[in-house]
């Protein structure tokens, strides 16, 4: 089993971005099936997710262009995707920091 968590900081702001659409999909060659769609709770967190471990990657994509929109901003990136390859079953945490005109990425705790 495969347990999965996010967090959201708009570096722009300094705070966490709660409200932001956020999706989980496994990739299986070209195919891309979505597993999970949540929002961003008001500390810029999901938690809670889980899949079986199938030896697939996966992709968790970040709506970062719709709520820079909401929050009367523009930013560069639109959406943000990320794609893993999950070595093991165990916990990831896939922390996103964002700002209008770049982001970053790792392996958080």
């Amino acid at each position: 089993m495969i347990t999965l968590s996010s967090h959201v900081l708009d570096l722009d702001a300094g705070r966490p971005a709660g409200g932001m659409r956020v999706t989980l999909a496994r990739r299986r060659g070209t195919e891309i099936q979505v597993l999970f769609e949540a929002t961003t709770d008001a500390d810029g967190r999901v938690t809670g997710w889980s899949v079986e471990d199938g030896g697939d990657a996966l992709r968790v994509t970040f709506a970062t262009g719709a709520w820079y929109a909401e929050n009367g901003r523009r930013c560069l990136y639109p959406e943000v995707a990320i794609d893993f390859d999950p070595p093991e079953s165990g916990h990831y945490h896939i922390p996103l920091l964002v700002n209008r005109n770049g982001y970053t990425t790792y392996r958080g705790s």
